[in-house]
């Protein structure tokens, strides 16, 4: 759907998205923001600020958790494992260790981690 100003789209999780014409980073500019509003810059987490089940992770974007879950998948593509909490994934939180990490690891992460372990992942969600 696009109307004159307004672009809507469908993401891939079902969420309706609606981008609006103008500069998003000129707050004097806009009729809306009222003056004295200040930005607020988000907090970088140092340490883990809650335990998390893994349906939850969406809600936790940008902030340092532990993720808990039972991995139902591992997948190894070479360049990085996944492992999933539901299969299929698709909209699902899922935990990417990258290549340069695996060192990191006493084992294989996909082999340290089988379907049906419970596990604790501790890092900053993100899309």
């Amino acid at each position: 759907m696009v109307s004159k100003d307004n672009v809507y789209f469908r993401s891939c999780d079902g969420a309706v998205v609606a981008f609006t014409s103008g500069n998003p980073q000129d707050l004097m500019e806009s009729p809306l923001m009222p003056v004295a509003l200040q930005v607020v810059r988000p907090v970088q987490d140092t340490a883990p600020v809650a335990t998390i089940p893994y349906t939850e992770a969406r809600l936790w974007a940008g902030r340092m958790v532990t993720v808990i879950g039972v991995v139902r998948y591992g997948f190894n593509n070479g360049k990085q494992v996944l492992l999933g909490f539901e299969h299929p994934h698709q909209g699902a939180f899922k935990v990417l260790i990258r290549r340069t990490d695996w060192p990191r690891f006493t084992a294989a992460p996909e082999i340290l981690y089988p379907s049906g372990k419970r596990i604790a992942v501790t890092g900053v969600v993100s899309w």
